[in-house]
């Protein structure tokens, strides 16, 4: 199933954008074909060297020492939503559809991560969140609202192995084994 992207907002801690598109061969057609349609922004910055509270701020538009989360870890009581709208918040108000499809056991519901997104998952693997985002838009299809969806891998975060298949798509035949360089 394909879906139309009028706009998108392409967010990840772990990849420049550098290495995500531009580049001369053709590695990533499924990326360069979803930016051709997408929104830039080339002058992005973090608000804070962590994951999660930049996550929380990418979400509620505040900084960590607003928002109060200041670390990796997301304790009970460190998030405050109530006095927090978030971006998942306000399109639910605006009648979108909201989900949320996770790998990332921090963001815990206890936390209020959660609040705005009428599914919210967190599951073990990154194939299921992919699995599950799937099935959600698959089961939406016939519902005209426009959605809200957020998927959270945290597969990025671990070493990398490639396949000399897929390494062999960067560099002609290397001398050596560059799978050594990512160990």
């Amino acid at each position: 199933t394909a879906y139309e992207i009028k706009e998108c907002d392409w967010s990840s801690d772990v990849c420049s954008s550098d290495l995500c598109y531009g580049y001369h061969r053709d590695t990533t057609p499924n990326i360069d074909r979803l930016v051709r349609g997408a929104t830039l922004f080339d002058q992005a910055v973090v608000v804070f060297p962590r994951t999660t509270p930049s996550a929380v701020s990418i979400l509620t538009g505040l900084y960590p020492h607003t928002h109060g989360t200041r670390s990796l870890y997301i304790s009970g009581n460190s998030y405050e939503l109530p006095r927090n709208l978030n971006l998942a918040e306000i399109m639910l108000n605006k009648n979108y559809r909201t989900a949320a499809f996770l790998n990332q056991k921090l963001l815990h519901r206890k936390s209020g991560i959660q609040q705005g997104f009428s599914t919210y998952l967190n599951v073990e693997d990154d194939a299921e969140v992919t699995r599950q985002a799937a099935s959600w838009l698959e089961r939406g299809r016939d519902d005209r609202r426009p959605f809200f969806l957020l998927l959270w891998y945290l597969s990025p975060h671990w070493p990398y192995n490639p396949s000399q298949k897929d390494l062999d798509l960067f560099a002609p035949a290397p001398k050596f084994d560059l799978r050594l360089l990512f160990m």
